[in-house]
């Protein structure tokens, strides 16, 4: 026999670390689960993002079912889309806020900007207070998530007149000689033509340490000038203007870079006397004022850091792969036309069927842009082995205060279950119904009860079960449908 309706509840088991970049009440860490709940009847709050969650999920059962579900979201959007993005990893990626990032910088978060979009401060994700600012014509501009960026948002620069950077405190920490550092970039350039150049300079022509995503001549370039003017350079790689992940490893007198995770420069001489950079810029070089801009070019996250050991480098460097590179297995453009609540599905999403996958989830959105009234699932679905015998659905209560309509009462009775299963139903539902939402779930086509939906989010309000026989139970319950 091949069940249909299934029931959702919001539990999986991980190995791995959450980080989120906003407190999000509703994702939690709680024996060894990441859990959606709990979640009380009625109203969710308003939530801000963006969540990033990147961990191991394991399944005891090859059968069992794993779904991504955000219900019942209605948006109030200010600036253009939000997204969720939900990526299958060959590594488990480690988030660079595990590593001692000296700064972090999302254009998903921390941006200072105008009603035109017009960026004056991006602040440092690190904690570290590196801030980057921008005034007058230096402003760059935010953009929205775009699938051009991997469905990331950006910063874009002008090429002529952008340029944020940061205080003296970023480019004194790597003043000396040979002091070791490591530099992240995701960017995308729209042309490859002139010299287009980013990283640590000074008040003055020298010192510097400049990465160039192109050299005018089709290759990417590193330059390093200390304060007698001796410099040094080397090119590799090839200058694209696809959407690119780099990463640049400066380890004291040599230099490594890696395109999205493979190596463009290997282990090149780049031995000069000492360095005392007193800026960190993006969008053009700082040379004792602004040069070498890029040209309309967009960054999406940079982290630098200090040396890091050879596994730190690795999961930095799948890290920025997996975000920036991988193409997720979904990703959805949640907007206020995004299809919600009854007679509509609900943003659902299967991630795994398989005894082990390795999976990041993020839920972005712009921090001027919120979910109103939304719940998130991020869960399993519990198989009680067969189909209700009985299903009825009727009008619960109104709640009339907010001018919401009649919330759905469903009855379900199911018979010929086995112990096992009872006791399933029990642990994993019964448990948990004072505290969190369930999902009445299809998943092989609409069933009737459930009004047409595919997946409606309910309470449980009542259940009781008998056995008629050895090993055989019925169990009747009564739902109460969660409305946003």
């Amino acid at each position: 026999m091949t069940t249909n309706l299934v029931i959702g509840y919001p539990d999986i088991p991980y190995r791995g670390t959450i980080s989120t970049n906003i407190p999000d009440p509703n994702f939690t860490l709680t024996h060894n689960q990441l859990s959606a709940g709990p979640l009380e009847p009625g109203h969710a709050p308003e939530l801000e993002y963006p969540i990033e969650a990147a961990f191991t999920h394991e399944i005891a059962d090859s059968s069992s079912i794993r779904y991504l579900s955000l219900l019942n979201a209605n948006w109030s959007i200010n600036n253009g889309a939000n997204w969720i993005r939900l990526i299958r990893s060959t590594e488990r990626a480690t988030l660079p806020n595990d590593i001692g990032a000296r700064a972090i910088y999302r254009a998903s978060d921390g941006v200072t900007k105008d009603a035109s979009n017009l960026v004056t401060a991006w602040a440092d994700q690190s904690g570290n207070g590196h801030t980057l600012t921008a005034s007058g014509s230096e402003r760059p501009t935010w953009e929205t998530n775009s699938a051009s960026f991997n469905g990331n948002q950006a910063i874009t620069f002008n090429g002529t007149s952008n340029i944020i950077r940061s205080g003296t405190a970023l480019g004194t920490a790597y003043s000396g000689s040979d002091v070791p550092f490591v530099l992240a970039l995701a960017l995308k350039l729209s042309s490859t033509a002139g010299l287009q150049s980013m990283g640590f300079g000074a008040s003055a022509p020298n010192p510097n340490c400049l990465y160039s995503p192109t050299n005018g001549a089709g290759l990417k370039r590193i330059n390093r000038s200390d304060d007698a003017g001796v410099s040094t350079l080397t090119t590799g790689g090839v200058s694209s203007t696809n959407y690119e992940a780099i990463v640049f490893n400066f380890k004291g007198t040599t230099a490594d870079l890696y395109v999205n995770g493979a190596i463009a420069i290997n282990n090149t001489p780049m031995n000069v006397g000492v360095l005392t950079p007193s800026t960190f810029s993006l969008g053009a070089a700082f040379l004792n004022a602004a040069a070498n801009f890029f040209s309309a070019a967009s960054i999406s996250e940079c982290v630098v850091t200090d040396a890091l050991s050879a596994g730190d480098l690795t999961s930095l460097i799948n890290y920025m792969n997996d975000k920036h590179v991988t193409t997720p297995i979904l990703s959805q453009a949640l907007t206020s036309a995004t299809p919600v609540g009854r007679r509509a599905k609900h943003l659902m999403f299967q991630m795994n069927t398989t005894a082990l996958s390795k999976t990041w989830v993020l839920l972005s959105s712009s921090k001027t842009n919120r979910y109103r009234h939304s719940k998130q699932f991020l869960g399993q679905f519990l198989d009680l082995g067969r189909d209700p015998i009985f299903g009825r659905t009727t009008e619960a209560i109104s709640d009339s205060a907010q001018q919401k309509r009649r919330r759905l009462k469903y009855e379900l009775k199911w018979a010929g279950l086995t112990s096992a299963a009872l006791s399933n139903f029990v642990e994993k539902i019964v448990e948990r119904a004072e505290e969190t939402v369930f999902l009445l779930a299809t998943i092989n086509g609409y069933h009737p009860v459930l009004q047409n939906d595919q997946v409606t989010p309910v309470y449980l309000t009542d259940w009781a079960a008998k056995y008629t026989s050895f090993n055989n139970v019925e169990l009747s319950t009564t739902w109460e449908e969660a409305l946003p």
